[in-house]
């Protein structure tokens, strides 16, 4: 699988879970949860969602994230990165 991530490593994660109350990331799965239900995510969504709780704590640009996940930077794509992160949260809200 190819990386995606700048410094992100999926063998590096291996057998990793990434936890914040009823939020849950299974990077060897790569599946997510609110509580017992799987959020059913595209794989852009996932992606963005996975480098999100990689970095979970630090501030980041719409560059660094754009840059992340789609490889390249563009002042088009900061638009889409809000809606994907729109429709996740509309998705974990209806759990």
């Amino acid at each position: 699988m190819r990386t995606i991530f700048a410094g992100y490593n999926p063998q590096s994660t291996a057998g990793w879970k990434f936890r914040l109350q009823d939020l849950l990331v299974d990077y060897d799965t790569r599946q997510i949860f609110v509580g017992k239900k799987e959020i059913d995510l595209t794989q852009t969504e996932y992606n963005i969602m996975a480098f999100l709780s990689v970095h979970a704590g630090k501030v980041l640009t719409y560059a660094t994230i754009i840059q992340a996940v789609w490889g390249y930077i563009s002042d088009k794509v900061s638009l889409l990165i809000i809606g994907f992160v729109l429709s996740v949260k509309g998705q974990c809200m209806e759990t």
